[in-house]
């Protein structure tokens, strides 16, 4: 096993935490998944303690949180396989964020400039399934004509409001809880309070369009502003959700320094798991036959006649580590290239042995290995 190897390993498992914990944005879910993977992870360490009774306990409560997980988080798991399957989904131009963004921003102060009034949901980590009741599933591609004409006053729901998520229209004539602040506007109606209702218990992007004035009002985490042109709604919405293209500065930015909590609890989780695993596998003790190379001989020279082409060795250490060893996938590699013509004596054979941390040799054989650096010629004649 090379040096990289460990490290990839737990490289992988540190970007699976983190796309856990990006999916799993909705808290409760989060806390649910968390709970239940901790009783597996302690009944796997019961087990290896021998502590059967514990074991058997913490197993069985862990399956029965997975099927009170399954029964009570459905509306969440539904918004996370949504959020996955867009990962998969093959990219065309309908499903584009920036087309649904123009679609969205052209039917909003059309509407504002009719003075007609709507409220658009649009979803971003957080479902709202729970939150928002009644409407009729839709499934289409936010287009402004679908927009303008939901919330015409002949269309029978007009007066719920419309919610957008993965770029797609899921729902229309929704009905929001309401908010109980006092503290708000006199003009604002229904649909503001609606509007902030919403925002107080989830992360959803709401507009607003009062059909007495006609303003248009972004509300997100229980504040609002006014929107006064269409470039403050499309930055409201993609800010934060789904942006609009960029070039590949910020992108790499984000992708670096974006999300620095979710990447700090991974690692954080990372080590957790390595240490458990260390301390829960059991230790092992392993016997192998390594192939020895010689690398980097000096120009013109060649190696003649090692002392040994094997080293045997024992290596301690936890159990699934020292049983994943393969002596056919490790090398042991010398570095000739301060060698000079004649016997060159190379001591310490175990300080070039690749092994996973936490994995020790108990013993090499032999303890040094000799070799001749003579002329490529005299070696071929050799």
């Amino acid at each position: 096993m090379h040096r990289w190897q460990p490290m990839a390993d737990l490289a992988i498992l540190a970007v699976v935490i983190y796309l856990f914990l990006r999916w799993t944005a909705e808290n409760r879910l989060r806390v649910m998944l968390l709970a239940i993977s901790a009783m597996f992870g302690l009944s796997a360490l019961a087990s290896r303690m021998d502590l059967p009774l514990a074991a058997w306990v913490l197993e069985a409560f862990g399956f029965t949180a997975v099927l009170f997980l399954v029964t009570i988080f459905q509306p969440e798991l539904r918004h996370l396989v949504m959020r996955t399957e867009g990962w998969f989904r093959r990219p065309s131009s309908r499903d584009d964020p920036a087309d649904a963004c123009r679609a969205v921003t052209e039917a909003v102060f059309a509407l504002a400039r009719e003075k007609t009034g709507a409220l658009l949901i649009v979803v971003r980590q957080h479902s709202i399934r729970e939150l928002a009741g009644g409407g009729v599933e839709i499934g289409a591609t936010p287009s402004s004509a679908l927009l303008q004409a939901v919330f015409q006053k002949s269309s029978p729901i007009h007066d719920g409001g419309v919610v957008i998520e993965l770029d797609r229209i899921t729902r229309a004539g929704v009905l929001l809880p309401l908010t109980q602040r006092t503290d708000l506007p006199a003009q604002f109606g229904t649909r503001h309070r609606a509007a902030l209702g919403i925002s107080e218990r989830c992360d959803a992007k709401v507009v607003v369009v009062s059909e007495e004035r006609g303003d248009v009002t972004l509300v997100h985490r229980a504040s609002w502003r006014h929107a006064a042109v269409e470039r403050e709604l499309v930055d409201f919405l993609s800010q934060g959700g789904q942006p609009e293209a960029a070039g590949p500065g910020p992108s790499v930015r984000r992708l670096l320094f974006g999300h620095m909590k979710q990447k700090l609890a991974a690692l954080s989780m990372t080590a957790l798991v390595w240490a458990l695993t260390l301390v829960s596998s059991g230790t092992a003790i392993k016997d192998l036959q390594v192939p020895v190379e010689f690398t980097n001989p000096p120009a013109g020279m060649d190696v003649s006649k090692p002392s040994a082409t094997q080293l045997e060795m024992r290596v301690r250490g936890p159990r699934w580590a020292v049983e994943a060893l393969r002596p056919d996938q490790m090398t042991v590699r010398f570095d000739l290239s301060r060698g000079g013509l004649g016997g060159t004596r190379l001591a310490h054979p175990s300080d070039v042995v690749n092994l996973p941390p936490a994995v020790s040799v108990e013993w090499l054989r032999p303890d040094e290995i000799t070799v001749n650096l003579v002329p490529a010629r005299r070696a071929r004649m050799n």
